[in-house]
C-alpha cells in the first residue's frame, strides 16, 4: 500500500474508530501533519523530482505514516506523560532518512 492510498476512511479502519466518532476534517489534518513530518525526518520528496523517488516509492514508509497518524490522533492533548519515540516508526524513518547524509 502506498501512503496516496490511505483515506480518512482506510485511517480510521486502521485505528479502529467507531463510525461517527470522528471527523474526516480532523483525519485529513492529522494525515497532512504526519506527512509533511515524514517528509522532513526522512528529507524525501513527496512526489518524485528528477531522479529522487518521492514517498509512494516506499511501502515500508506507509506503515511508519499509519503509526504516526495513530500516534497523533491518541496524543491530541497538549501533554504527554512518556516522551517515548516508538520504535518501529523510529527504526522505518531512519532508513530512509537523506537530509543529514552529505551528497
Amino acid at each position: 500500500m502506498r501512503i496516496t492510498a490511505v483515506t480518512p476512511d482506510s485511517l480510521a479502519e486502521y485505528l479502529r474508530l467507531p463510525e461517527g466518532s470522528y471527523s474526516t476534517a480532523e483525519l485529513e489534518g492529522i494525515m497532512s501533519a504526519a506527512l509533511a513530518y515524514i517528509e522532513g525526518y526522512t528529507g524525501i520528496p513527496r512526489y518524485p523530482t528528477g531522479t529522487q523517488k518521492g514517498l509512494d516509492d516506499y511501502e515500508d514508509i506507509t506503515l511508519a505514516y499509519l503509526i504516526l497518524c495513530q500516534d497523533l490522533y491518541d496524543n491530541r492533548t497538549a501533554t504527554q506523560e512518556t516522551a517515548a519515540v516508538n520504535h518501529t516508526l523510529d527504526a522505518i524513518l531512519g532508513m530512509h532518512r537523506r537530509n543529514l547524509v552529505c551528497e
